[in-house]
């Protein structure tokens, strides 16, 4: 769980709404770029969130063990992690830094080969999130794709 959160963390740096200015227009091209972008980082996404799950593994602590541990210092508590296990947690993050960085390059190559900017990306995939009449465009874009 806290593996998806960690390749989620990067995808939240595209949900980052610039300050209301106003009423946005997107046009029905720029919503299709947007889709054909989502739909090739998908398998990005999935790819980085494996890879990931791979290194926690890899890690000795489990993925369990690790993602307890983890849960426990995000919300600011104390966890029973041993000095080993939090250096262990410290490499492994390293890791899945180096990863997500990784990962990072490739979505925004395949952003940009859609035909749209990252941070037109951004400010779509932000809008989307909050937005019933963008979640209705693009969810009817979807459908004729589909």
């Amino acid at each position: 769980m806290f593996i998806m959160a960690i390749f989620f963390i990067s995808l939240a740096a595209y949900a980052q709404l610039p300050p209301e200015q106003g009423e946005y227009h997107y046009t029905d091209e720029e919503l299709e770029m947007f889709v054909e972008a989502a739909i090739e980082i998908m398998p990005l996404q999935q790819e980085a969130q494996v890879k990931m799950i791979e290194k926690v593994e890899d890690s000795g602590l489990g993925l369990e063990r690790f993602n307890t541990i983890m849960e426990a210092r995000s919300h600011g508590m104390e966890s029973d992690a041993t000095e080993e296990e939090l250096e262990v947690i410290r490499i492994t993050m390293e890791s899945l830094e180096d990863i997500q960085m990784e990962y990072q390059v490739k979505i925004d190559e395949q952003i940009n080969e859609a035909g749209i900017t990252p941070e037109r990306f951004e400010e779509i995939f932000a809008r989307y999130q909050r937005d019933p009449d963008i979640q209705m465009r693009i969810n009817q874009i979807i459908e004729e794709k589909g």
